[in-house]
């Protein structure tokens, strides 16, 4: 995202999957929960909470002009560590057919900011099986090209 399909949390619309990355195995990074809103566009709040212990719900919530919250949309995610990377792996629970969008994820070490930056759309390959996906991001994530430049940085509300 991701809506995220027109990007769930995210402004910038990154490298999107019809397999996952991986299966949720990492633990909840526990500094994400609460109330988020993106640096750049502060017309949404983004209300993260444990799905289990390996994923997360997020609630992108449309707050009007006056406070007041409409639209909300619901995502699942959860994060892969690939070579000591981080992948943020979003997708819309309530769909047929699943799109799964990644991110590189940064916390900051006091939990008040996080930044994910989108793979890059410019990947034309689709996979067939998470194993070969994987083998891609592994054989690649380390060069310029493969992440946007500019990052989605979020600040955690008080």
């Amino acid at each position: 995202m991701v809506g995220i399909l027109s990007l769930l949390l995210l402004t910038g619309c990154p490298y999107g999957s019809e397999v996952p990355l991986d299966k949720p195995f990492v633990r909840i990074d526990k500094r994400l929960l609460g109330e988020w809103v993106n640096t750049a566009d502060k017309e949404y709040l983004y209300r993260v909470s444990p799905g289990d212990e390996y994923t997360y719900t997020i609630l992108k919530i449309k707050v009007n002009g006056h406070g007041h919250k409409d639209d909300t949309l619901t995502y699942n995610a959860y994060l892969t560590n690939l070579d000591s990377i981080l992948f943020f792996t979003v997708y819309a629970p309530d769909t047929v057919k699943k799109s799964y969008l990644f991110y590189k994820y940064e916390m900051a070490p006091d939990g008040r900011k996080v930044a994910l930056t989108p793979v890059t759309d410019n990947i034309d390959e689709k996979f067939d099986s998470s194993k070969d996906l994987r083998a891609f991001f592994q054989k690649y994530m380390h060069l310029s090209f493969f992440f946007d430049k500019d990052a989605e940085v979020y600040i955690k509300k008080e």
